[in-house]
């Protein structure tokens, strides 16, 4: 029997992050750490609170309008060959989205359309990959609590769905009632998600705390704690894939909890499984997200 791991595994675990001839590194990326080429400046620290510090952020349940967000997104994924060699590669791109929303006393209904994607000069994403990203579509419902269901999405890619994941990290879950400065919460939830190059389901744990901010708003800071699994079929050959992972996610809101700047921390760890040749593939992505207000 041939107990060679299939190329096309190396490749989809390449999709995930690829950016040219795999390299091994010389350390494996500190948890947490963006890539150092990009780095952008740390959460601004806590201020004291404002004067309206004793009202409630809460989502709406009136209105509509549109807002223009930069989603800045650089992944750095180290994987365990066989051979026990250890690959990195590394990416990041930016992507421009519209997002237009319609609140009513049921939630928010929210669609999203990428306007462009932009390549970074030194960890760039393959073309082809960027290329089926741009004018893809997302519609969704937000609950008065922020949580997000209904999610449907076209055209359907790798690249598109690592979009949608950090979409869906843009709005914190807030309490019922809304939030207020030094209150605590915890939530649990199911999402869809990404293992490397794999779909999956995924089990996430919060915890968040509401922070002051410079005026009116404030800062909601998110311990989310994710464990997922799921199944696929790669030339015939059944594949498992088992991830659990860590975020941390600094979100600033307005009075009218519009989000102004998010920030994604997030480390996962990940194996793939293929039973009918006895391999597993272990590998850890380390990923940094941020999502910005321009209009």
């Amino acid at each position: 029997m041939n107990r060679r791991t299939p190329w096309a595994v190396w490749l989809l675990l390449g999709a995930a992050c690829a950016g040219g001839t795999a390299t091994p590194p010389s350390a494996s990326p500190a948890p947490g750490a963006p890539p150092a080429a990009t780095r952008p400046a740390d959460a601004p620290r806590p201020l004291e609170p404002s004067a309206a510090a004793n009202e409630r952020v809460r989502y709406p349940r009136s209105g509509s309008g549109r807002q223009r967000y930069a989603f800045l997104r650089q992944d750095s994924i180290v994987v365990t060959m066989p051979s026990g060699e250890e690959q990195l590669q590394e990416t990041a791109s930016t992507s421009y989205l519209t997002l237009s929303w319609t609140a009513a006393d049921s939630g928010v209904r929210f669609e999203a359309v990428v306007d462009s994607v932009v390549n970074d000069p030194e960890f760039p994403v393959p073309p082809v990959q960027l290329d089926s990203v741009r004018g893809s579509q997302w519609a969704f419902r937000q609950a008065g609590t922020g949580a997000i269901t209904d999610v449907v999405g076209r055209p359907a890619s790798f690249r598109g769905e690592q979009l949608r994941d950090q979409l869906l990290l843009l709005y914190p879950i807030l309490p019922e009632g809304g939030a207020a400065v030094y209150t605590s919460w915890r939530d649990s939830t199911a999402v869809p998600t990404r293992i490397s190059a794999f779909p999956a389901e995924a089990v996430v744990q919060l915890e968040a705390r509401a922070e002051p901010r410079q005026g009116r708003g404030l800062r909601i800071v998110t311990t989310r704690q994710r464990s997922a699994e799921g199944q696929s079929t790669l030339a015939t050959q059944a594949v498992t894939v088992r991830a659990t992972g860590a975020d941390s996610v600094v979100t600033e809101l307005d009075q009218d909890a519009r989000v102004l700047d998010a920030t994604v921390r997030r480390v996962t760890d990940f194996v793939v499984e293929l039973p009918a040749i006895g391999q597993t593939v272990p590998g850890r992505e380390v990923s940094f997200l941020r999502m910005t207000l321009l209009r």
